[in-house]
């Protein structure tokens, strides 16, 4: 398990492709279950972008991947019928 402090000794880009490469898979098949796989897929480069635009917040976090599900729901709700 890697803690806070071995996060912020780790260069960001393998950090963050590692993040990706980890949870890409749980949050795309969680959109995918409630929007068409278009807006799915557009769903999630979107909470992506997030988590990478606030990067240093989400590494702080003692469980970034609680960071990023926490949004996810309203990143979907915006892209399903009504949202936008």
């Amino acid at each position: 398990m890697t803690t806070t402090a071995t996060r912020k000794n780790m260069p960001p880009a393998l950090l963050t492709n590692a993040f990706y490469d980890l949870h890409r898979p749980a949050y795309y098949e969680f959109a995918q279950a409630r929007l068409p796989a278009e807006e799915a897929r557009v769903a999630v480069a979107h909470l992506f972008s997030l988590v990478a635009d606030s990067w240093t917040s989400v590494i702080s976090e003692r469980r970034p991947s609680a960071w990023a599900w926490k949004r996810h729901p309203q990143v979907i709700a915006r892209r399903g019928p009504g949202g936008r």
